[in-house]
């Protein structure tokens, strides 16, 4: 577009954002995890909330991320690998206490860590609630509004229609 310009974007692994940051590396960053959670309380200040903005531009939930199959895998391994996702996310809620004591020991291993249960039981719900679960007709339409807009502004090749696993 005229007046545009590149900009190249680095990409750090999502433990290794603040110390880039600290170190000069990138004077911001697009948070992930649980630096979503934790920003405020190492000093960082939010610029935009990507969920809010996209929310706001959509009125959709923000689609966090997906888990990809082949579909040269076969129908019968989709179905299985998708039962085994759905397992997962279900134990998750249905032993929520168990996961959270799991999630504060691996926790306790990193260098920035949530370190308050609240904030890790936030982190989780983040990830494994119901809609995680079963993310529904408006959780399918984000998915497919992000493709949509991805493609629009250049970012995919083609048009690409979303399939769902059972």
């Amino acid at each position: 577009a005229p007046g545009s310009r590149t900009v190249t974007i680095p990409i750090f692994p999502f433990e290794k954002v603040f110390q880039a940051i600290e170190q000069g590396e990138v004077d911001a960053a697009l948070l992930i995890h649980e630096g979503r959670l934790i920003y405020s309380e190492l000093g960082y200040h939010l610029i935009a909330d990507i969920g809010e903005w996209w929310f706001h531009k959509t009125g959709l939930p923000l689609p966090l991320g997906v888990t990809v199959v082949k579909k040269e895998l076969g129908e019968e391994a989709i179905r299985q690998i998708s039962s085994y996702l759905r397992s997962s996310i279900r134990y998750a809620l249905d032993n929520r206490e168990k996961v959270l004591e799991s999630i504060i020991e691996q926790e306790k291993r990193k260098e920035k860590h949530l370190h308050k249960k609240e904030l890790i039981d936030k982190y989780l719900s983040l990830y494994a609630n119901q809609d995680t679960f079963d993310y529904g007709e408006e959780g399918r339409r984000a998915i497919q509004t992000f493709l949509d807009m991805s493609f629009n502004a250049g970012l995919l090749p083609k048009k690409v229609k979303a399939e769902f696993a059972p």
